[in-house]
């Protein structure tokens, strides 16, 4: 008799899941047909609907060669968390998911080429979440990654090398910041409202197609290649393959400075902050990362700890106040001032504790106001303690010179 396959052992797993899950597979050893629904304990079901998919490792392969593999939630919440797919997926596609929540684990198909994410209300494909955490249990681990909001720059990080066509048209993503993605061929974003935000997002002369239809954005910063690689494209016409396409595009970047402002494609309405000499392996991550200014960053003093453990751009100049669990400093970031704050060793730290400096970052990237210093992104320090970046508010106290009862509602929570 022929060993059973990996699912076998899979199904005890799957008693995890809900008793009522019914999951969708891709396994010989079970299925009749290329795909089947079965229980937790592998059982097969006559029902069709589905609201987890597991193990699709014997999917076949196109006789072409080229296999393309696409899912729809039906808007319905479906639990990814043993989903496994084989090498050969060219092409994958997830359409009207609530979530698409891919684990740590997940090993993304080494031929995949072609991604596409089409209404979909919550996109956490990370991976590297985990990174600031190596030092705690699996458990713990565990635990924070499934009740922890990951950011859309996060989710990103992580795409396979060998992608070169990415959709994320018609999606509720915010913002898109500091991405590597100078390999991809095409790239669409359009008819997402909630994006208002691009910065340093990375794109090469491999660009050949890009959407951006029905986009608001408030900024969109870049470096000089980028810019060059985007602005090169001409206008995508009927039987044109190639092209951009722009249709209500609107960008205004009005917190860069004229120096670095520059339009593309002629375009008024696309207003775009260009920055040279830059690249988004240079950048902490910022949503709202304003134009580089001139000046020398200051020494780090002697008696204040170094946080961040990225480029030598970031630099750690003096301690602004410091407990028993956390530091505020204030840091240069080309040549800029920002503050840092610090969970002082946090693999010493409980998971509540973790915990709540997750919800605080959480509730420093919600609070989209000009009258609260913004959040800049996380990080985390050369001892592995978590941190996270914001504006350097040099003014003093801001509940000294505002009345709560001028201001928005929500405006007046992030103060208080």
């Amino acid at each position: 008799m022929a060993a059973a396959p990996a699912l076998s052992m899979s199904c005890n797993e799957y008693g995890t899941l809900d008793k009522d899950a019914l999951i969708l597979i891709s396994d010989s050893d079970y299925c009749d047909e290329a795909e089947c629904v079965v229980d937790q304990d592998c059982y097969v079901q006559t029902e069709t609907t589905f609201n987890a998919i597991g193990y699709f490792m014997d999917y076949p392969q196109h006789p072409s060669g080229y296999t393309k593999l696409s899912f729809d939630g039906g808007n319905e919440e479906i639990d990814l968390s043993y989903f496994e797919l084989p090498n050969y997926i060219n092409e994958l596609t997830f359409i009207n998911f609530p979530t698409v929540k891919l684990l740590k684990d997940f090993v993304w198909p080494t031929q995949l080429s072609k991604l596409t994410f089409q209404g979909v209300d919550e996109i956490d494909i990370s991976s590297n979440v985990h990174h600031f955490l190596r030092r705690l249990d699996a458990s713990s681990i565990s635990t924070w990654l499934n009740s922890t909001s990951v950011s859309d720059t996060q989710s990103f990080e992580t795409l396979p090398p060998s992608l070169t066509f990415l959709s994320l048209a018609k999606n509720d993503i915010k913002e898109l910041v500091n991405l590597d993605w100078r390999q991809l061929s095409t790239l669409s974003l359009s008819d997402s409202p909630a994006l208002d935000v691009i910065s340093n997002v990375s794109l090469s002369s491999k660009l050949e197609n890009l959407t951006l239809n029905n986009l608001n954005l408030v900024s969109w910063t870049m470096d000089k290649p980028t810019y060059d690689a985007v602005n090169k494209l001409q206008a995508a016409t009927q039987g044109k393959s190639n092209g951009y396409e722009a249709k209500s595009l609107q960008i205004s970047s009005n917190s860069c400075n004229l120096t670095n402002r520059a339009t593309l494609w002629g375009k008024t309405t696309a207003a775009v902050c260009v920055l040279p000499g830059t690249s988004v392996t240079e950048l902490p991550p910022s949503s709202t990362l304003p134009p580089i200014t001139t000046g020398t960053p200051t020494q780090p003093s002697t008696t204040t700890p170094l946080p961040p453990k990225t480029p030598s751009n970031v630099v750690i100049t003096v301690g602004i106040a410091l407990g028993a669990a956390l530091m505020l400093g204030g840091s240069t970031l080309h040549d800029r001032d920002v503050a840092v704050k610090v969970l002082v060793d946090s693999s010493t730290k409980t998971l509540d504790q973790i915990k709540s400096f997750s919800d605080e970052m959480d509730l420093m990237s919600t609070c989209k106001s000009p009258f609260v210093v913004a959040f800049l992104g996380p990080g985390e320090t050369k001892q592995g303690d978590l941190m996270y970046f914001m504006e350097l508010m040099a003014g003093g106290d801001l509940r000294a010179a505002v009345t709560f009862s001028t201001l928005p509602v929500a405006s007046s929570i992030c103060i208080r």
